[in-house]
């Protein structure tokens, strides 16, 4: 059985800091700033002030996404790059930022991102967040349209990982998230009825 939530301990955080490292630099080849060779993580300012989830699978993470309000703290450049600093300051701390969603290569096309992002989803619902931004690669694309995002730009350049596509769910469009079908629909209908 796998297990997703909040990664609180320290133990557990660096477990999912050895996951990235693992995931992005070993297997995936990524020059990635904040990698340490020596320990074999990836850890960034970011998750000091981040919601880091974790997938674990008997004790082992097998899936990880790190969310981060822009409320509570800098974005390390992500307000420039996403263009979340032209937007008004009201509605700028109404914003958050999902990065970092990776899961196990076995286990890919499974049920672990859908169950990271709905736990990352019922907590941005419960702290007020009503606008999330993510960078995707062309293949990830369909699996934030089917939760609810839209494409904003698809030819953001990502000064690590390249060419991307700016997404942005509307965390309270119940239109939208109806008509895609997004899974999201029912967490939202039960905010909505409390």
């Amino acid at each position: 059985m796998i297990e997703v939530r909040e990664v609180t301990s320290e133990t557990e955080r660096e477990a999912v800091f050895r996951f990235r490292y693992r995931i992005y630099v070993q297997d995936q080849g990524r020059r990635e700033p904040y990698a340490d060779h020596e320990r074999r993580t990836l850890r960034e300012p970011l998750d000091e002030r981040g919601w880091v989830l974790g997938a674990f699978q008997d004790g082992r993470v097998v899936g990880t996404l790190r969310t981060n309000p822009r409320r509570d703290g800098s974005l390390d450049g992500y307000e420039s790059l996403y263009g979340i600093d032209r937007l008004p300051t009201e509605v700028q701390e109404q914003v958050a930022i999902t990065t970092k969603l990776m899961v196990e290569p076995n286990i890919r096309g499974g049920l672990v991102a859908l169950r990271l992002a709905k736990l990352t989803y019922a907590m941005a619902l419960e702290r007020d967040v009503s606008w999330d931004y993510v960078d995707a690669r062309d293949e990830t694309v369909p699996l934030f349209e089917k939760l609810g995002h839209r494409v904003l730009r698809r030819d953001l350049e990502h000064p690590a990982y390249g060419r991307a596509n700016l997404m942005c769910l509307s965390l309270r469009d119940i239109d939208h998230l109806v008509q895609v079908q997004s899974p999201f629909v029912s967490l939202l209908q039960l905010q909505i009825t409390q």
